[in-house]
């Protein structure tokens, strides 16, 4: 939305310039942090069309795509206070919110998937740790199917 907002920025203005009752345009200032924040949410559209574009999106997809907003959020130096505040509140909440992402106690399914897609095994992994026990809950979970 905000990268159609500044692609507009010019007939926009015209139009609001021309209009006798129009409310009032951005002001510098703002287009400045409307074009500092599109980096910012630019991953997460990013990840939105990656997890719909596919007809059947993949659960073994779901640790490196939050891996990679993660790295691509903290990659980005904004120039405003207004865009390092958004950025330090974004990278706050995807951390909180997917915290244990690759843990078995919270979710083994994304894991287990994410170890077992030949694509990704344990380099989609944030902590060498959580991927080892990953390996280690499917090996006990088939030895356990084996010794039935």
């Amino acid at each position: 939305m905000f990268e159609r907002l500044v692609k507009l920025k010019e007939p926009l203005t015209i139009v609001m310039i021309s209009l006798k009752e129009a409310p009032s345009n951005l002001t510098p200032e703002e287009w400045v942090i409307v074009e500092d924040i599109i980096p910012l949410l630019r991953p997460f559209n990013s990840l939105i069309v990656e997890l719909s574009a596919e007809q059947y999106p993949t659960i073994s997809r779901v640790v490196p795509l939050i891996r990679g907003l993660q790295t691509s959020l903290c990659s980005k130096s904004p120039k405003t206070s207004v865009g390092r505040f958004i950025k330090s509140n974004l990278v706050a909440q995807v951390n909180w919110r997917f915290e244990g992402i690759e843990t078995q106690s919270l979710f083994p399914y994304f894991s287990r998937a994410t170890l077992l897609d030949p694509r990704f095994k344990k380099a989609a992994f944030g902590v060498e740790q959580n991927a080892s026990e990953a390996e280690r809950s499917i090996i006990s979970e088939i030895a356990s199917l084996t010794h039935r």
